[in-house]
């Protein structure tokens, strides 16, 4: 998961939350379509959950956004959050094959659409919850993990699906890359330090897939020389 500052809400999303009675239910494309660039914006064009690439651009094949605005407290609990800024996240697709030569329709589901209804203890938004950096770990292996044992935060991990084979080894494949970047490098502090600069989310920046994960070991790394960001 990421962690991320929300930025100011869109102007469109405002106007919305002064009209009565107003809920998600009631939104059109074009009121939607500025939360969905909002998001990407905030989030450096990455998953809240996965880290991987949403982009709000059509799939010329489907017609379709690739990815969707997933509600943090879900709709069912309440309309009072259909509109809230700081419930809002972009998220992927949520659907993944689990291999190039899977044949077709076998797939796996995750974050969002594997989630449904379950209540998440972790909140990708800086200030509105328990902080995923404080709370996950991920192997070099590409595996997510509780950092300390906490029964709702392996609940997360598994309703989120966040070891599925696909988001597994897609980790696993940067961290392979990264760390050839780095033996390269003699494994320089510097090295270290931009690649972890690199890998910030920074509002309107596309910020490299997998970036928390990246940077989990980086700073590892950095810490275990005494040494900073």
């Amino acid at each position: 998961m990421i962690c991320y500052a929300k930025g100011p809400r869109p102007a469109r999303l405002t106007a919305l939350t002064t009209t009565p009675r107003m809920t998600w239910a009631g939104l059109g494309a074009e009121d939607r379509d500025p939360i969905r660039a909002a998001l990407v914006r905030d989030q450096g064009g990455l998953c809240a959950y996965c880290q991987r690439r949403i982009v709000t651009d059509e799939d010329r094949t489907t017609g379709l956004s690739q990815m969707k605005i997933e509600h943090w407290l879900p709709r069912s609990d309440s309309a009072d959050h259909h509109l809230t800024w700081s419930n809002l996240l972009g998220v992927c697709l949520g659907v993944s094959r689990e291999s190039a030569d899977a044949p077709a329709g076998r797939s796996t589901h995750h974050c969002d659409t594997s989630r449904g209804d379950h209540a998440l203890f972790l909140h990708p938004v800086q200030g509105q919850g328990p902080d995923p950096r404080d709370h996950l770990r991920y192997t070099k292996r590409g595996v997510v993990e509780a950092a300390k044992p906490n029964a709702r935060v392996v609940a997360d991990i598994g309703a989120l699906n966040l070891n599925a084979l696909r988001l597994v080894r897609a980790r696993e494949a940067v961290f392979d890359a990264v760390w050839q970047r780095l033996h390269q490098a003699a494994f320089a502090t510097s090295e270290l330090r931009k690649i972890a600069h690199a890998h910030r989310i920074v509002a309107g920046t596309t910020t490299p897939e997998h970036a928390e994960f990246v940077r989990y070991h980086v700073l590892k790394k950095l810490r275990s020389r005494g040494e900073t960001e």
